[in-house]
């Protein structure tokens, strides 16, 4: 494609999920959004400049893409704050808006210089102007009259004397040369506050241990006539942990290595097959009619009703699961906190939808799963794979929440 465009003199403008680096350095102008506005549009080597103007500087070890994402976002823009010798202004850089202005400002800079730079070159070429300083000196006073009075955001920009005129000689002599990338940033930082300690409904941390435990299913007849013997097949061979509150523990292996199996045996979903071994929850035997009512289970498939809204699917799962004593008041004020914690809240009264066709997209289907059993009010919750096939911002995001 970028041959095509170099070769052919072709216009094309592509969308595409946070590209590898080694695809991101193909393009040559770059069109950022974030929630419906530009917050930069121009060359591909020049967008880290742009932001780092403002304080804001790309990792070495971080992909450009991902961090085009998460510089307009809420939760992830402070880490990339690099200049310590002043404070991290929340109220001046993290709102979007501020990245629009001053976006805004150097496009109106930039026409500047391209206007002064063509009657700059007229004088020479007519007037006989040759002191190149009285174009600068033009340029910066009708800046400063301009931006005088105004903002820190303003002063931002008079800082940069040099960025500027190199943009503006690459929208003078690439147009009909460039191709151009949108990097989408969801608008998924919500306008919600941090997740906060302490929630409406009381919360009883729990732990769960086993020891010993084995689990064996009916030999598959496939299996047996291929010659095996055995009438059980093992999937779980003496396998033995604790999980403790207040710690998010990974459990990880290759496919088939039988997490998810381990997962279904301690949260009792194994309706077939045969169980050995001991599982306790804070030292009491468990016994399965409690258990389902403290902890929570998420699907590695997002099953949800298309047709209701997102605050009607986790009414419905809080009304069904929370105890009957909860009021309703109460229990509304624990969904609403739920809402909050996962980042859907602006989403609250959108359809679910079908998945691929409409409504949510991947990560909000995620994000919806764990609040259905976020507001059960699980002292254990067990997920499945919860970041498969979502990006690796999605994935950072839901694990953020988790």
């Amino acid at each position: 494609m970028r041959q095509m465009v170099h070769i052919m003199d072709v216009t094309m403008v592509i969308a595409l999920l946070q590209p590898a680096p080694e695809t991101f350095d193909l393009f040559d102008d770059v069109i950022l959004l974030s929630q419906g506005q530009v917050v930069y549009q121009g060359p591909r080597e020049n967008v880290q400049e742009f932001f780092e103007c403002m304080g804001f500087k790309c990792p070495d070890r971080k992909w450009i893409a991902d961090f085009l994402q998460e510089v307009t976002s809420k939760k992830d823009q402070e880490q990339y704050w690099f200049k310590k010798n002043q404070p991290y202004r929340e109220w001046l850089l993290m709102k979007r808006d501020s990245f629009v202005y001053l976006f805004k400002a150097t496009q109106l800079i930039i026409t500047a210089i391209i206007a002064l730079s063509v009657f700059l070159r007229m004088e020479i070429k007519y007037g006989g102007l040759e002191d190149a300083s009285r174009f600068w000196g033009a340029l910066f006073f009708s800046l400063y009259v301009m931006f005088n009075g105004m903002s820190e955001l303003a002063m931002t920009v008079l800082r940069l004397p040099v960025f500027f005129p190199r943009m503006a000689r690459h929208q003078l002599t690439s147009y009909g040369e460039a191709t151009d990338i949108v990097v989408k940033n969801d608008g998924e930082d919500s306008s919600s506050s941090q997740a906060r300690r302490g929630m409406v409904l009381p919360f009883q941390p729990l732990s769960l241990a086993f020891n010993h435990v084995n689990y064996f299913v009916d030999m598959p007849a496939e299996m047996k006539s291929q010659g095996v013997e055995d009438t059980r097949l093992q999937l779980l061979r003496d396998v033995s942990g604790a999980f403790r509150p207040g710690i998010l523990t990974a459990l990880v292996g290759v496919s088939g290595a039988g997490k998810t199996t381990l997962m279904d045996v301690l949260a009792g979903r194994k309706t077939g097959g045969y169980i050995e071994g001991t599982i306790s929850i804070s030292g009491f035997p468990k016994n399965q009619a409690t258990f389902a009512r403290v902890s929570g289970y998420c699907e590695q498939n997002d099953i949800h009703s298309p047709y209701v809204t997102i605050y009607k699917s986790l009414l419905y799962s809080a009304c069904l699961r929370l105890p009957s004593d909860v009021k309703t008041e109460r229990r509304k004020m624990f969904v609403e906190e739920v809402m909050d914690l996962v980042e859907l809240h602006p989403l609250k009264n959108g359809l679910v939808g079908l998945p691929g066709v409409n409504g949510l997209s991947t990560k909000q289907r995620k994000r919806l799963t764990i609040a259905v059993e976020l507001v059960a009010n699980p002292s254990i919750i067990f997920m499945d794979e919860p970041t498969s096939g979502l990006d690796a911002r999605a994935a950072a995001m839901v694990m953020r929440v988790l």
